[in-house]
């Protein structure tokens, strides 16, 4: 993936967590530190994020996952449970990050991690032409 994504799609499902508040958001995104998963050795991470991490692959099917990110910073959010240590009504969680290569484009996943669940934010996407995807089908024609 090279370059700025082809568009950056924001998943209604996380509207009532980013809604007026993209600019901060997208600030958190880019704090991320992406890391390129090596099977043979995965990464150790903490259980709420690496579980976390895994179910979002598994529950939107996202294909050849290789890199993620799950060192973002905190978010702070209206109406969430917060962690033990707050003081107050609001909920804190991290932003995390899937990078996945599907057929027809490339894609990085941000998720909000509210300490009882994961909730998709926003996906940045990276169209592949139909020259790219020829090759990737059969990178040695006959």
């Amino acid at each position: 993936m090279n370059g700025e994504p082809t568009r950056r799609d924001w998943m209604k499902v996380g509207q009532k967590y980013y809604e007026n508040r993209q600019p901060e958001l997208e600030r958190a995104i880019r704090s991320l530190k992406w890391i390129v998963l090596d099977y043979d050795n995965p990464p150790s991470l903490p259980m709420s994020q690496g579980l976390g991490l895994k179910h979002a692959i598994a529950e939107l099917r996202l294909p050849k996952v290789d890199m993620i990110a799950w060192n973002g910073g905190y978010f702070e959010f209206p109406d969430g449970p917060g962690f033990p240590h707050a003081m107050d009504s609001k909920g804190y969680g991290t932003i995390l990050g899937i990078q996945a290569h599907c057929k027809d484009c490339d894609v990085r996943v941000y998720l909000l991690n509210h300490g009882d669940g994961i909730t998709p934010l926003a996906c940045d996407v990276w169209e592949k032409s139909a020259e790219v995807q020829a090759f990737e089908k059969d990178p040695v024609p006959a």
